[in-house]
C-alpha cells in the first residue's frame, strides 16, 4: 500500500493504478474532434457502396 504522511488513509496501489471510466474520455475525444459522430446513442448502419458489388456480380 502506498502511504504518505499527509494522507490519513493508505491506498491500495491496485486501486491507484486503476483506469478511469471510458464514457468520459471517448467523450472528451469526441468533444476535441469536431466532426466526430458519437457512438453513444448508436448510429444507422449503412450498406457497402454499389461499386462493391460489381465485382461479385
Amino acid at each position: 500500500m502506498t502511504h504518505s504522511s499527509n494522507d490519513r488513509f493508505a491506498q491500495a496501489a491496485r486501486a491507484v493504478a486503476i483506469q478511469p471510466p471510458v464514457i468520459p474520455i471517448v467523450g472528451e475525444w469526441t468533444r476535441d474532434n469536431p466532426g466526430t459522430l458519437s457512438l453513444g446513442q448508436g448510429v444507422v448502419g449503412w450498406g457497402p457502396p454499389e461499386t462493391a458489388y460489381e465485382g461479385i456480380e
